[in-house]
């Protein structure tokens, strides 16, 4: 699957559910993806839900055939992070690819 396929699955995944934003990071963000590699992302989207029951309905909408990672945070979780300078959550601020970003109308 090239990049610009993949991108556009995963928004189509979760576009559902209305995420704030959508980071790419790791292997497939750096273009060193191989055929072991899989897709690491953060979904930033609001959602009163545990950290674990988000986890678990994004990974139910998850129909792309390549292995994935990933977190889920909502707007305030991510922003705390960063203010308190998670050094994970600064690295993929840094160098992660904005995938999708909702707009100001939604």
């Amino acid at each position: 699957m090239k990049k610009s396929e993949l991108k556009k699955a995963i928004v189509s995944s979760y576009k559902k559910i209305n995420p704030l934003k959508i980071i790419l990071f790791g292997s497939w963000c750096r273009d060193e993806e191989d055929k072991y590699s899989d897709v690491d992302i953060i979904v930033i989207y609001e959602t009163k839900k545990r950290f674990l029951d988000r986890l678990e309905e994004l990974y139910l909408m998850w129909d792309i055939p390549i292995a994935f990672d990933m977190l889920a945070y909502t707007p305030e979780e991510f922003e705390k992070m960063l203010r308190e300078k998670n050094p994970f959550i600064e690295k993929i601020n840094r160098e992660g690819e904005v995938i999708y970003e909702r707009t100001k109308t939604g």
